[in-house]
């Protein structure tokens, strides 16, 4: 009776490392290729409407170096400040309810710009 218990364990034990059908490596890249395409094209679609629905916008400049503050309104009735800084923009505050909020961050940044001698518009 135990020789027949330890040959199901064996039996049952090889049938448990078996694996799954392995996809080859470039169907993977090419779905990743393609969801990479449809989230930049998000991202695209994303920039052109808050530049639409820019609530209002500021640009510093000392020198050469240029950053641009923009509270833009969200279509949930919030809103969005990104900081361009090196050209690259971040987003740096958001409300769910108005655009109060931004307008604020966005004029204490304009102030701190001014202190560290930018000149802004």
């Amino acid at each position: 009776m135990k020789k027949l218990f330890v040959l199901t364990a064996v039996i049952l034990g090889l049938g448990a490392c078996s694996s799954a059908e392995k996809k080859p490596m470039n169907e993977t890249n090419d779905k990743a290729t393609t969801t990479e395409a449809q989230s930049n094209d998000k991202e695209e679609s994303a920039d052109s409407e808050n530049k639409e629905m820019s609530a209002s916008k500021s640009s510093c400049t000392l020198d050469k170096d240029t950053r641009v503050i923009e509270v833009t309104k969200t279509e949930s009735g919030g809103c969005e400040l990104f900081y361009t800084k090196f050209g690259e923009a971040k987003s740096v505050a958001s409300s769910g309810f108005g655009t109060q909020y931004c307008e604020e961050v966005k004029d204490r940044i304009e102030s701190n710009l001014k202190k560290a001698g930018f000149s802004c518009e």
